[in-house]
This record gives C-alpha cells, sequence and structure tokens, in this order.
C-alpha cells in the first residue's frame, strides 16, 4: 500500500472525526506484515532437496516486518500531534497493543523472537522519546502508538491505563516488559513496589538483560527514592547478586566475563544512587571497591551508558588498533594482543577476511608453539564462516584444531560447532578429521546443565546440538534412499546420542527428533530400537516432551512413522501443556492425522485424543479445519462432505466447556469456507455459533465470498448469529451483504432479522 492511502485517511479523520469506520480503516493501514526477498548467501549449488526439514528459514528467505502502508512515523506524529488526534488516542490503546502483539507474534513464528529475545532494542533503542529513536522501520512506529495512547489513557482513565500497564507485562515479550517498565515510572499509576515486583521478576532476568536495559535504568530512576526500607533492601541484594550467568555466551573468557559483571552491577548501583537512593552498608561498600579498582567508570552525563549500543556522531568513536602488514609482526601481535581491548577496537577480522593466508598461518604458527589466542581463534572462526572462505579454512585449519588441548577446544566449542555445521555440507578432505572434532566436542563438559524449559532453541544453540547439525548435514550430502541404512560414518555417533544416560546429548536428541522421518525412512531398523523409544512419554517424560518438540518444530505427516509411534502421538494430547509452545503444532498434526487417518487410526482413538485436548489446542484445532478446508481450491465441496463433515460428526468433542467465541469464529469461516456446502455447512455447525465482539472479519469474508447472493437465507442466519447486540463496531462490508440478500430474496426484506441488522447500521450512522 502507499503511504498515500494514510495521508487520505488523515484528511477524512479531520472532517468526520474519529468515526468506527475509520478506526477500523486506521488498524488495516498498520496491520504488520511479512515482506520476503532472497536470503542473504544463499549457498548455491546446494541440494534443497534431500529434506524440507533441515534448512532453517532464515537459510530460505530473508524476512522483514513491515505494515500494510509505508513510511507512517512522520503522518502518525502529524496526527497525534492534533487536537483531534490527542482526543482519539486513548480509544486506539488496545488496538495499538494488538497490533504490536501481531507484530511480536509473526516475529516468533519465523524464529525471530522468543519470550526470552526480540531485539526490540535494536529497532527502538528507547520506549521514552529520544534521540537514538531513529525510526528505521515502520513497525516501530506501533510503539510511538502504543506508548503515546497510554500516555493519553493516564489523563483521561487512569484505571484503564493500570490495566493496560499490567496487560503489558503479562505479554511474554521484552518489548511488552520494557512498555510495562515505561508505565511503572508513573508511580501515580503503578505503585513503587509493584514496579520493583516486576523488575526483579523471572529470577530478576529484566533487570539484567540486553533486552530491557534502557528501561530498567528509567524505571530504578523513578523509583530509587520511593521505596521502604523492605524493598530497598529487597532491590540492593538483587543488584549485589550480579547478572544470571546464563544472559552470556558460554565462550566468554573468565577474567572478561568478570570484568562485564563489574561494570554491570557497578553502574546500576551508580545510578540507583544517583538517583536519590540510600545506599545499604553492603551496597554501598561494594560501589565503592568497584569505584577504586576502576576509577575510569562514571557515569555518562547523557545517558548513553543505559543503551546497550549507542549510534553517535563520526567523532565519538573508539580507538583503534592496526594489525601490522608483516606475517612477523602478526605473530608478536596476536601475543601482545590475545584479546580485544573492551575499550579499543582493532581490524584483526578484517585481516582474518581480506588476508586470510597470513592471518591463519599466524594463528597455526602460535598453535604449534603450543599458544592459543583463544579470543582471536574465535573471531577467526567466526569470520571463516562465511560460504567464501569455509573450504579454504578447512583446509588450513581442521588438523590444527582436531589436535588442539582439550581446554582450547572447551573454550571454542560453541564458536567450533558453528562453524563446523556450516562447513558440514560443502568441505573436502580430512573427514576422519571432521568427525574426530565431533566427538571431542562431545566428550566435553559443559556448564549448566541441560534446561528443560525451550529444548529446541536451547539445542540449536549448544555446541552439542552444533555438531550433531553438522553430522546430519554431512549425512544429507549422500544420495539418501529408502532402506539403504545409515552409514558407518554417523550410525555409532547418533547412537550415542540416544543414550538418555547422558543428559547433555539430550540436545543431539531434539534435533536427531527434527530430521526422524528422514532417519526412519533410510535406517527403520536403527530409528524403531534407539530413536523412536525416546517418544514414549511413560519412559521418560522429560525425554518425551524433548524430542517431541524437537519432531514438532518442523513436523509433518508421514503415515509409517505415525503409525509406528501411535500410542505416543495419541499420548501427547495429554501432556499438551508440557510441551507449550509447541503444543499449536501438535494440534494442527493431530487434526490433520484425523482428516487423513486411513487405517492408521480409529474413529474412537482420534476422538479421545482431541477431547483431551485443552481450549488452546481446540482453537488450534478449529482454525486447522479452516485452513484444510480452504486449501482445498475447487474442490472444497467435496472435501467438506468427505472430511470436515465426518470430522465434526465422529470426532470433535461436544461437550458445552468447548463453546467458546473463538471455537465460534472459527466454525464461522469454516462455513464460509465450504463454498459450495455453506448451506450444508452452516446447518451443521450453526448451533456451535455465537454473537461475536468482533464479527469484521466474518462479515468481510462472506462479502469477498460473494455467497449472500448464492445463499441470502443462510447468509442472513450467519449475520443474525454473529452480530449480536454487544458488537462494539459496524462491519465494514455489512452494508453490501444485506444489499445482495435483498436483491437476491427481496421478501427477505421484511424478514425480522434483516431489520434488526438495518436498524444496527443505523445506529452507528447517526
Amino acid at each position: 500500500m502507499s503511504v498515500l492511502e494514510l495521508y487520505d485517511w488523515r484528511d477524512r479523520f479531520k472532517r468526520a472525526g474519529f468515526t468506527p469506520t475509520l478506526r477500523l480503516e486506521l488498524i488495516e493501514l498498520l496491520k504488520p506484515r511479512v515482506r520476503l526477498s532472497p536470503p542473504f548467501g544463499l549457498l548455491e549449488g546446494s541440494d534443497r532437496n534431500v529434506s524440507v526439514q533441515n534448512p532453517k528459514i532464515k537459510d530460505l528467505v530473508n524476512w522483514e516486518i513491515v505494515l500494510s502502508t509505508d513510511h507512517v512515523h512522520a503522518t502518525l506524529e502529524e496526527i497525534k500531534q492534533d487536537g483531534q488526534g490527542r482526543e482519539a488516542l486513548p480509544q486506539l490503546l488496545s488496538d495499538a497493543t494488538s497490533l504490536l502483539h501481531d507484530t511480536l507474534d509473526l516475529m516468533a513464528e519465523l524464529g525471530g523472537a522468543n519470550s526470552d529475545s526480540d531485539l526490540s532494542y535494536v529497532y527502538q533503542p528507547s520506549i521514552s522519546r529520544h534521540p537514538q529513536n531513529r525510526d528505521f522501520r515502520d513497525w516501530t512506529a506501533l510503539i510511538d502508538l502504543a506508548r503515546d495512547a497510554w500516555v493519553a489513557t493516564v489523563e483521561k482513565f487512569p484505571e484503564r491505563a493500570r490495566l493496560e500497564a499490567e496487560h503489558w507485562f503479562q505479554i511474554a515479550y521484552p518489548l511488552f516488559r520494557r512498555l510495562a517498565f515505561f508505565a511503572a515510572t508513573h508511580y501515580d499509576i503503578v505503585p513503587p513496589r509493584q514496579a520493583l515486583d516486576w523488575l526483579l521478576s523471572d529470577d530478576h532476568r529484566w533487570l539484567w538483560s540486553i533486552e530491557t536495559q534502557r528501561e530498567c535504568f528509567r524505571l530504578l530512576t523513578a523509583i530509587a527514592s520511593r521505596l521502604d526500607r523492605q524493598d530497598r533492601e529487597r532491590l540492593e541484594r538483587a543488584i549485589l547478586q550480579g547478572p544470571p550467568r546464563e544472559l552470556y555466551r558460554d565462550d566468554v573468557e573468565p577474567q572478561h566475563l568478570r570484568y562485564i559483571f563489574d561494570r554491570e552491577l557497578w553502574l546500576r548501583l551508580a545510578k540507583y544512587q544517583r538517583a536519590g537512593a540510600q545506599l545499604g552498608t553492603d551496597a554501598a561498600a561494594r560501589l565503592e571497591e568497584l569505584s577504586a579498582q576502576q576509577p575510569q567508570w562514571q557515569l555518562a552525563e547523557d545517558e548513553r551508558d543505559e543503551f546497550p549500543m549507542w549510534m553517535g556522531e563520526a567523532d565519538e568513536w573508539r580507538s583503534f588498533l592496526a594489525t601490522p602488514k608483516r606475517y612477523r609482526e602478526l605473530v608478536s601481535w596476536l601475543r601482545e594482543h590475545p584479546v580485544s581491548d573492551f575499550r579499543k577496537g582493532d581490524d584483526w577480522r578484517d585481516r582474518c577476511k581480506r588476508d586470510f593466508r597470513k592471518a591463519v598461518s599466524a594463528l597455526i604458527r602460535l598453535a604449534r608453539g603450543g599458544e592459543w589466542p583463544v579470543e582471536r581463534w574465535r573471531e577467526a572462526l567466526q569470520v571463516w564462516a562465511d560460504e567464501k572462505l569455509l573450504k579454504r579454512s578447512w583446509r588450513c585449519v581442521g588438523p590444527v584444531l582436531s589436535d588442539a588441548p582439550n581446554e582450547v577446544l572447551q573454550s571454542l566449542a560453541h564458536t567450533l560447532g558453528w562453524w563446523m555445521q556450516s562447513l558440514a555440507k560443502t568441505f573436502e578432505g580430512h573427514e576422519t578429521v571432521f568427525f574426530n572434532l565431533i566427538r571431542r566436542i562431545l566428550s566435553l563438559d559443559y556448564e549448566g546443565g541441560v534446561r528443560v524449559d525451550d529444548p529446541v532453541s536451547t539445542a540449536i544453540n549448544h555446541p552439542v546440538g552444533h555438531v550433531t547439525e553438522a553430522a546430519l548435514r554431512w549425512w544429507y550430502r549422500r544420495s539418501l534412499e529408502d532402506g539403504q541404512g545409515l552409514p558407518h560414518q554417523v550410525k555409532p555417533l547418533f547412537t550415542e546420542l540416544c543414550d538418555t544416560q547422558m543428559a547433555k546429548f539430550r540436545h543431539g536428541r531434539v534435533l536427531l527428533a527434527a530430521h526422524v522421518i528422514a532417519l526412519f525412512r533410510v535406517d527403520r531398523d536403527w530409528a524403531v530400537q534407539y530413536l523412536l523409544t525416546l517418544f514414549d512419554w511413560q519412559r521418560s517424560a522429560i525425554e518425551a516432551c524433548a524430542v517431541w518438540r524437537g519432531f514438532l518444530w518442523s513436523a509433518r505427516l508421514y503415515g509409517p512413522l505415525l503409525q509406528a509411534i501411535k500410542p505416543h502421538f495419541l499420548a501427547t494430547a495429554q501432556h499438551y501443556g508440557e510441551i507449550r509452545d509447541h503444543g499449536r503444532q501438535y494440534a494442527a498434526l493431530l487434526t490433520f492425522a484425523a482428516l487423513e487417518r486411513g487405517d492408521t487410526f480409529s474413529k474412537s482413538e482420534m476422538a479421545t485424543a482431541t477431547r483431551s485436548l485443552p481450549i488452546e489446542g481446540l482453537q488450534r484445532t478449529a482454525q486447522t479445519l479452516v485452513q484444510a478446508l480452504g486449501s482445498a481450491g475447487d474442490q472444497r465441496a467435496e472435501y467438506w462432505h468427505n472430511r470436515i463433515k465426518p470430522y465434526i460428526h465422529d470426532i470433535w468433542p461436544k461437550s458445552q466447556e468447548v463453546r467458546t467465541t473463538a471455537i465460534a469464529e472459527q466454525f464461522a469461516r469454516l462455513c464460509i469456507a465450504a463454498g459450495e456446502a455453506f448451506p450444508d455447512a452452516f446447518k451443521e455447525l450453526q448451533a456451535w455459533l455465537q454473537p461475536l465482539q468482533h464479527p469484521d472479519l466474518i462479515v468481510h469474508s462472506l462479502h469477498e465470498a460473494s455467497l449472500s447472493a448464492q445463499y441470502p437465507e443462510e447468509s442472513l442466519a450467519l449475520l443474525d448469529t454473529v452480530i449480536g447486540d454487544h458488537s462494539q463496531w459496524l462491519p465494514s462490508d455489512l452494508k453490501d451483504c444485506l444489499e445482495a440478500i435483498r436483491n437476491a430474496r427481496q421478501d427477505l426484506e421484511n424478514d425480522g432479522r434483516f431489520k434488526k441488522l438495518q436498524d444496527y447500521i443505523r445506529r452507528f450512522s447517526t
């Protein structure tokens, strides 16, 4: 869409005011979309037909979140500055929250956001107005809109503003934590004790996370002098404990990590004290100790130390060290600078890229003398993971790294695993070295245990997961055929990973589960003996939860596999809550399996499993039915009669508890998606329908499908059912639907339902 549409909306808003129709149009203009483009650095000549499970989204396509119209920042700002616009802001608070939530959900679907990280601090460094907000992304205008709508609501409806702030805090993305922290700086809306509870939630994560850093400091400053003694002591204890280790990479050098911990602790105590807090004895002593150790640490006058990154002018850049051009001098330079100086930059990374021969020769020279500048190796491997340098770097440093001391491999494990994963599909030669490195990385000990809350994300970012993925990518290089068996290079390795006595190998098991269909097809006997047993909830709920989440991460239907794990698959319905965010994928897969069940599942088995799903899972099931029917194209009527209708009769639960408005909305969509079978679908599903608070999508879909003219009686009945007395806004296509009904059946104009809907239109038009 063009920016002119938003200008046109602005002009009509100035003439007519904030009408329900204009509100809906604005929401439509500000809806988030996904813009796709070719990926950066896509491997040329790679075999993409081997497995659809292997690539990640970023390997296949580059994506960007945009809005339905362009260049919205300036226009929205102009609207908000206008008197009419300021008056309308409180009415947009819930809409702005919903639009932002949709934006983050889209990012999450694409792998760009989760409950721990959404990188919103990169796109919008500050929730409050600040010059660091450069408005590079249109969607960040939604953050500004939510903020300004909330501030406007504070002035007129403070209780509603408080409730919205609490709603923000409950939404599981860091951006909404930031919004909640911003709201909590208004201590007359959010009491200081509640603000402190928010700040210290999730084991103090948000007090230290880079994702919420700016708003954390603003909130600390706001509540510093307003906490009572008990809360002040609680906050100081949390600060003195320091940041959780899990917030930092495992491969950070201990000395550098200690420096970071001390700096972060000092910064919070110093900010807290400057804001007027009277520090307790322990906190004051710790602040004094750190200030004496690092006298160069001073609070910035322009608040730049509150931001994880700072966009400054050219003369603000750090001092810079250039690497020597001569080989021998470069070796000496690496000895003298084994670690990047925190206060200075250097061109080592660039040197590794543009002068590979000298950079790699210098590192190898030091390694042969027993010197391993680990940080410089780490930076080099990150650069050499680029496609153009992968093969060359493998030939040169693969054998060298294979003989590295254990402590070196321990420090390099994350970066080394990632580098091996990158080269696995393309490297040539030194195959024995490749698998030796994998086994050495698997043999290392890793701190922190094995997290069970997010096994997929943890696995794909763990060295064990990296080398498992590397071995899988190597395997996919071969010409795979059903029943050919696993090659000797990976079969014992995969078998070892399936040993549940080794907790750290769970990261590998999660990834094997993601590739279970290919493994099952190539070596059924091995998969049945070692991998499929992991899906059994009765054998180990922890292991089953991990591998099911791995499988559901990129699941698809494959009948023979489902037959082999049938009891475990059906039992997963009872563990919906345990598989957390993958529950929706399971509900969808269960639905498709029921629609295409063949001889694998009986009606009663599918009905029992479906009844075991919670309401959230059944909502996803209803949505999947809509998607399945819509995908049937010209065969939708047949698909309705042969698949969906029998499913509703035989499998869908009939209890009163599942008659929710969310399911009613999906069933209304299901009626419309049935196309020519619309009358029969409406008859079948009518009892499940009910008035909707926002029937706009249903009315629009009915109008777009041109069903009002084809089936006027059923269309009128559907409209009468979904549009109740409590609907908040006038659906924009309702007039057109009624006009089509009247043209098709003039006698319906005298129908009480028709007259009621006309009165509804007149009520909103006056």
